[in-house]
């Protein structure tokens, strides 16, 4: 059951696109992994930090979080469709680090924040392999 859930979220979150021509693109600054956390999930969350050009350079384009399930916290997306376990969350975390790694440019998709109350709340993220 737990691999059905990595698959889901592989495939729902981290859409390797080859098509060149992004209109705008974020780059993976800073990546955390919280192993548990009253408010983001008892399995743990990531985030991390996107700016504008590669090497944090550029812009402030926000902070983001991926949350587990019993997420409590308005940086987390409302909707349980966005909410992942440890497994999924440990992938996540590897490749959003190897985007930081490499300069690979990543899009960001907002959703809903639980609560109605939060901002730049993720809903998913594609990495890109080239621009």
């Amino acid at each position: 059951m737990k691999l059905k859930g990595l698959l889901l979220a592989v495939g729902a979150f981290l859409v390797i696109a080859l098509a060149p021509g992004l209109a705008s693109a974020e780059y993976v600054c800073s990546v955390t992994f919280r192993p548990w956390s009253s408010t983001s999930g008892p399995e743990g969350s990531v985030s991390f930090g996107t700016y504008t050009g590669p090497d944090c350079t550029g812009d402030f384009y926000g902070n983001f979080y991926l949350c587990s399930s019993g997420a409590t916290s308005s940086v987390c997306a409302q909707s349980t469709s966005y909410r992942y376990d440890r497994q999924a969350l440990f992938y996540m975390h590897r490749a959003l680090e190897d985007a930081l790694i490499n300069n690979t440019y990543i899009h960001v998709a907002q959703t809903t924040c639980y609560g109605g109350f939060g901002t730049n709340c993720l809903g998913y993220f594609s990495l890109y392999s080239d621009q």
